[in-house]
C-alpha cells in the first residue's frame, strides 16, 4: 500500500473537465476546476507524506497480521488517492478495455502502470469491503 501511494499523483489535473461535450464551457470556470483539483492534490500529497512517515500510528500487529486502523476521513482520502493512481495509470496505458489491458504491457513502463492500476484497484476494494463490514 505504501509503495502504491508513493506513486501519487498520476493523473494530469488538466484532464479534468466541467463538460466533455460542451464547447461553450466558461474558461474561467474550467480554470477554477483545475485550481481546485490542484489544491486537492496538494492536500492529498501532504496526507500521503504524513501517512508514510507515521504509518505505525495507524496499524498494529494482531495474530501475525498487520491491521490498518483508519477514520472515515482517512478512508475517503485514501480512496480518492488510490483512484487517482488507478485512473491515471489506466490513462497512461492508453485507456484500454480491461480485457485488452494485459495485452498492452510490452515494456517495463507499461508493466509498472498496469501493476499500479491493478494494485490500487485491489486496495480500493479492500478498503470498501472493510468499511462495509464495519458498517453492517
Amino acid at each position: 500500500l505504501l509503495s502504491v501511494l508513493q506513486l501519487f499523483p498520476v493523473t494530469n489535473v488538466a484532464t479534468h473537465r466541467l463538460s466533455r461535450n460542451s464547447p461553450n464551457v466558461n474558461k474561467a470556470n474550467q480554470e477554477l476546476l483545475v485550481e481546485a483539483m490542484e489544491e486537492q492534490r496538494r492536500g492529498h500529497a501532504k496526507k500521503i507524506e504524513s501517512f508514510i512517515r507515521n504509518h505505525a500510528q495507524f496499524s498494529h500487529e494482531a495474530d501475525r497480521a498487520i491491521q490498518l486502523i483508519l477514520t472515515g476521513d482517512q478512508i475517503e482520502w485514501l480512496l480518492q488517492t488510490l483512484n487517482d493512481i488507478r485512473v491515471g495509470s489506466w490513462m497512461r496505458l492508453g485507456c484500454p478495455e480491461m480485457e485488452e489491458a494485459r495485452r498492452t504491457v510490452h515494456n517495463q513502463e507499461k508493466a509498472s502502470h498496469f501493476a499500479a492500476m491493478e494494485l490500487s484497484g485491489y486496495f480500493q476494494s479492500a478498503l470498501l469491503s472493510a468499511f462495509r463490514a464495519e458498517v453492517i
